[in-house]
């Protein structure tokens, strides 16, 4: 089975795509995904391979029967946390090096809430960590994030985007202040302990699933 995703990770048809839209193409054997190609645009040459690592395979086994010749290749890991997935990548270049990790989470609405570079030693990038805030299923009105947090490169938050989708007027940048947190979480019912998750850099932070 073959399905694309577009930009923003939604599933959609290639008929829907976008001629010029980034998107994805994932191969799906027995309800698991085998492997994606990206794209720039329809009809393009793929710019990233992702092959989603078997637990019978090791990283090297990947690298000597599926890896592209001259290519870049990305090995994608997954794990289940609760009713949360984490997505693992190891990029590795041309010449099967190793170059840097990347993490992103999903929410069990397969909303991308969290995502992450880190360099080769493992060191996450706080300049380039974003986290989404969504709306859960049962009242979400638009498949739009309410909320983005960018962080400061010694992981301290450096600003909310709130996008009120609803109505672009009342969208604005907010920061750590007291009063625009407290207006985040009664505006959208945000517990206290879900809010901390989004005010730190960490992806997985160990109390995100009380």
């Amino acid at each position: 089975m073959i399905r694309y995703k577009n930009v923003f990770d939604k599933i959609v048809s290639f008929e829907e795509l976008k001629a010029n839209e980034w998107h994805t193409k994932q191969y799906i054997e027995a309800d698991r995904i085998t492997k994606e190609e990206v794209f720039y645009h329809k009809g393009g040459k793929i710019v990233q391979l992702v092959i989603y690592r078997d637990v019978n395979e090791s990283h090297q086994d990947i690298l000597n029967t599926k890896k592209p010749e001259n290519e870049l290749i990305t090995i994608r890991e997954t794990e289940n946390i609760g009713n949360y997935r984490l997505e693992k990548d190891f990029n590795y270049d041309q010449n099967s090096k190793l170059h840097g990790f990347f993490n992103a989470l999903y929410d069990p609405d397969d909303n991308q809430v969290a995502c992450q570079f880190l360099d080769i030693n493992g060191v996450p990038n706080y300049k380039e960590t974003e986290k989404y805030y969504f709306a859960p299923s049962a009242v979400a009105v638009l498949d739009d994030y309410i909320f983005r947090c960018e962080y400061n490169e010694d992981g301290s938050l450096r600003e909310i985007y709130y996008c009120n989708s609803l109505n672009e007027q009342d969208s604005m940048l907010l920061n750590s202040s007291s009063g625009d947190i407290k207006y985040l979480m009664s505006t959208h019912g945000i517990s206290q302990n879900l809010m901390d998750y989004y005010l730190s850099p960490d992806v997985i932070p160990k109390d995100l699933l009380d």
